[in-house]
């Protein structure tokens, strides 16, 4: 009888094969669709129009984002977008988060018709292959509803309760750390904005330098030198007499600790702008979560010898890195106080850009 079931699912297999160009038969290699679809399940792909798909169908596409476009991703249709062209939301049945790329038709291969399993077939077209994936689909939900409140519910108190071990500023890899901090939006904003408020004041001739990160080579500057622009590096501890037309300074003052050290850099921009020079002050101004500045600052009051973040310390994994949260306010104050005039300035949520002269 075994032997009859399996050589019965073999012809279906192979007739489903001999389909031709508008069905394809793949293997199964994830538990992204458990428990309708486990690895080592094969399925019948067919092609069917992609604007005619509907919510909670389970397609097969092309994912950029999986590392390997060769290998098809087969998820269920959690949603459907429609502006000029179609769109569809994606979401693996066993996954907690739906798919970060919308499926366009260019991504489209087909419909999944059939599931062929090691002793049965399941048709979804029909009530009961249908009534099963519905039931497994909304199982699944709930199941990871409550896993992603879980993990939520267990960051929540690691953030609220988990003392923070003490900083360290000093750090050789702070291009990296910082790159991990700072979203990649407010980044490109900050290049953006910064360029567009040097542009009337550099051209071929004037004396450039860079002194962001530290050491130079920030994006604002490779923007000019692409332009045949020559620009000077420096870091902050370089004390050769120049002075320049342009100074380029962006997201260094986020990486200090203090206030002092921030007026060290002033101090240090200002001896580098000839007369009638500007300067370039960029920065991003990223924020606490609140529920982390109040901790800290009750563990301030608490321990005599708390020596962790304070409320205004942005930390990356702990040990690793420091980013000051800065707001606009106070910095404008700042170099006003200390003898800047403020030519000019772009703020964007968390992107701010000061063009700044000495008096």
């Amino acid at each position: 009888m075994n032997g009859e079931r399996k050589q019965k699912y073999i012809e279906i297999a192979k007739e489903l094969l001999r389909k031709g160009d508008t069905s394809f038969v793949y293997t199964v290699i994830s538990d992204s669709m458990k428990p309708l679809m486990k690895k080592g399940d094969k399925i019948v792909v067919v092609k069917k129009s992609f604007e005619s798909l509907k919510k909670y169908q389970i397609i097969a596409f092309q994912n950029n984002t999986s590392g390997n476009s060769k290998i098809p991703t087969v998820h269920r249709i959690v949603k459907k977008l429609k502006d000029v062209k179609v769109f569809y939301k994606t979401k693996g049945d066993n996954a907690i988060y739906a798919d970060k790329e919308f499926v366009k038709e260019s991504h489209y291969i087909g419909i999944v018709d059939k599931i062929i399993k090691k002793n049965f077939v399941l048709n979804l077209n029909t009530k009961i292959g249908n009534m099963l994936s519905m039931v497994a689909y909304f199982l699944f939900y709930i199941k990871n509803f409550f896993k992603l409140f879980m993990y939520v519910l267990k960051n929540f108190f690691v953030t609220v309760f988990k003392k923070e071990d003490k900083i360290i500023f000093s750090d050789d890899l702070l291009i990296l750390r910082q790159s991990v901090l700072t979203k990649i939006s407010d980044w490109q904003k900050t290049v953006e904005n910064g360029v567009s408020l040097l542009l009337p004041f550099i051209d071929v001739g004037k004396k450039v330098c860079d002194v962001s990160f530290g050491g130079g080579y920030c994006e604002e500057s490779f923007n000019f030198t692409r332009k045949g622009i020559e620009v000077d590096y420096k870091n902050l501890s370089d004390t050769s007499e120049n002075f320049y037309d342009v100074v380029i300074c962006c997201r260094v003052i986020n990486i200090v600790e203090k206030k002092e050290k921030r007026q060290d850099i002033y101090k240090f921009l200002k001896s580098l702008i000839a007369e009638n020079g500007i300067i370039l002050l960029s920065y991003i101004d990223k924020k606490n979560n609140s529920f982390i500045k109040i901790k800290r600052k009750i563990y301030k009051i608490l321990y005599k010898k708390y020596d962790g973040p304070l409320s205004d310390d942005i930390v990356y994994a702990n040990k690793y890195f420091v980013m000051k949260e800065l707001s606009f306010g106070v910095v404008y104050n700042e170099l006003k106080n200390f003898g800047f005039i403020i030519k000019d300035y772009k703020k964007n949520n968390n992107v701010i850009n000061f063009l700044i002269s000495k008096k």
